[in-house]
């Protein structure tokens, strides 16, 4: 990501954005609380709160999907009139995604089922299913059966679909970015933010899962086209950027505080939250990325310090792994022989939470220092970035 001058058309060095590392720590953290939420008979205001977060904690997903249009498509654009646009581009993603995700597979799909029980009715279903998680389409094969089918027992991989919206995107926003103009790329995200809750009312109205709505492509991607809206904008014009985030701020918040008052919450599953809330929600993170873009205040320094940087930094393999673990997580943390030793539910749960967050990023750290570091080297080597 490259600073953001003041000039309209000032061409400004490429630099690294550490608060943005310190957003998908929050992304990363926001997932891992609500995966490992329970629901608790607790009517303080701290268990409403805590009912509260962990219900919504599957937004850090919605704030990924815009950082990853915001920085996907810089990357693109920087690098759009540069030779060996897609081979570098692709080259780079592929050193960065495949290794860790297909190792993962490897493990949890190949070697595990000789090592643990095959027997569950779920399990099998996932092995004999499994060319969908190696092609980067579970999403789709939820779509098609209309609920999720990728969690049983020990084997927990329904969070990949996240992953598969994003290698899907980079099937084909890099053609687009490279043949269009500037102007028709950015009437292209605008229709796909429009066209967002517009296919998910048809599908609520159709009877579709809420689960496949959810977790479908078409139903997401507006979320991304923010952030690559967002990305033309402070190269096209920067001048304008903290306008833009103030407003964003505004209006998503806004928004996001309504829907919150009509669903009575921010379930991931109400037609409210689906239909209008993740706009509301793409609007408000495409905000907080723009303006932690272009701030210097105290919150982008404290986003951009070392534990947070350090989370982020991380958070693919935080992401991929704490989902897998959760079983081998409950065996080892019993939440309501912990709740009876405290005596408070509600910091029992957030101790589990912690654990999940502690523990996992010990393993991604270790993946990161043995595994991910050496692959990532060879990016310089074989496709070198190439940006304006």
């Amino acid at each position: 990501m490259r600073a953001v001058n003041d000039e309209p058309n000032a061409r400004a060095p490429v630099r690294h954005v550490a608060a943005l590392d310190g957003l998908r720590a929050i992304a990363v953290t926001s997932v891992i609380v609500y995966h490992g939420f329970s629901t608790i008979d607790h009517p303080s205001l701290i268990g409403r709160c805590y009912e509260f977060v962990g219900t919504a904690g599957w937004a850090g997903v919605d704030l990924f999907f815009v950082l990853s249009g915001f920085l996907i498509t810089g990357i693109l654009l920087d690098s759009k009139t540069k030779p060996r646009f897609f081979s570098t581009f692709y080259i780079r993603r592929t050193l960065r995604i495949f290794p860790l995700y297909y190792a993962v597979l490897i493990v949890v799909l190949v070697i595990a089922p000789h090592v643990l029980s095959t027997a569950d009715p779920g399990v099998r279903r996932i092995l004999d299913h499994q060319a969908w998680l190696w092609t980067y389409t579970a999403n789709i094969d939820v779509m098609l059966n209309n609920g999720w089918l990728y969690n049983a027992r020990w084997l927990y991989l329904t969070h990949l679909w996240t992953l598969a919206i994003e290698e899907q995107f980079y099937l084909v926003w890099p053609l687009l970015v490279k043949l269009l103009p500037r102007l028709a790329l950015t009437g292209v995200a605008v229709f796909v933010v429009i066209a967002g809750p517009i296919v998910r009312a048809v599908m609520w109205h159709r009877g579709v899962s809420p689960k496949a709505i959810y977790s479908f492509t078409a139903c997401r991607l507006d979320t991304l086209a923010v952030g690559s809206l967002l990305a033309v904008l402070v190269r096209a014009r920067p001048a304008y950027a903290r306008r833009v985030a103030l407003g964003m701020l505004a209006v998503g918040g806004a928004a996001l505080a309504a829907v919150i008052a009509v669903a009575r919450g921010l379930d991931a599953f109400d037609p409210t939250v689906q239909i209008i809330g993740f706009s509301a929600l793409a609007v408000l993170f495409g905000g907080v990325v723009l303006w932690v873009t272009l701030s210097r205040g105290r919150v982008a320094r404290a986003l951009g310090s070392p534990v947070p940087s350090m989370i982020g930094r991380y958070s693919y393999g935080i992401y991929l792994f704490h989902y897998l673990l959760v079983p081998f997580y409950w065996k080892i943390y019993d939440v309501d022989r912990v709740t009876g030793v405290i005596h408070s539910p509600v910091l029992a749960r957030l101790g589990f939470t912690a654990m999940i967050l502690v523990a996992t990023t010990g393993v991604a750290a270790l993946s990161w220092r043995f595994f991910e570091r050496p692959l990532l080297a060879l990016k310089d080597r074989w496709a070198p970035a190439q940006r304006a």
